[in-house]
């Protein structure tokens, strides 16, 4: 089958509901405002309760506002991050997730790691040659996939 997926980076927030039919949101470990952004945002589709759980998968009849309807959250206090293997198992079991759900456009935030091999990477050029790995192995699963960061930093 021939791939068609088409990765995209962009520089921006995460939280655009006007993005991606399917939204992938990390949550750091230590970093409060980006949790409480997390937090509204989740509560906008009326999701009010993200802990203590690592993951949380949940889909709407309607989407709120935008075309955001399948909502995946990944909190990493809960779930330790540690090496890029696990930023590729997070990425493997986000797509998993929001391809189950039959989402065809996903929007995910940067992932970070405690150690990186290669110290002259930033975590973003991990996470999108994951991304790649992926969609190589699973082609036609989706249309666009949208890499966000506020810093810009997937395309660095």
């Amino acid at each position: 089958m021939e791939n068609k997926t088409t990765i995209q980076t962009v520089k921006g927030t995460i939280f655009d509901t006007d993005r991606a039919e399917g939204t992938a949101v990390f949550i750091p470990a230590g970093l409060v405002g980006i949790r409480l952004d997390a937090e509204r945002f989740a509560s906008s589709f009326g999701v009010t309760d993200l802990h203590p759980k690592e993951m949380m998968v949940c889909s709407l009849p309607e989407p709120v506002s935008g075309i955001t309807r399948h909502l995946v959250f990944f909190d990493n206090l809960k779930k330790k991050i540690e090496t890029v293997e696990d930023m590729r198992r997070q990425v493997e079991d986000t797509l998993d997730a929001l391809g189950a759900l039959g989402a065809k456009t996903v929007a995910m935030n940067g992932i970070r790691s405690r150690t990186l091999p290669d110290r002259t990477s930033r975590p973003e050029a991990y996470q999108r040659r994951f991304v790649e790995e992926y969609v190589e192995k699973h082609p036609g699963v989706f249309e666009t996939i949208w890499l966000v960061d506020k810093r810009g930093g997937f395309g660095k």
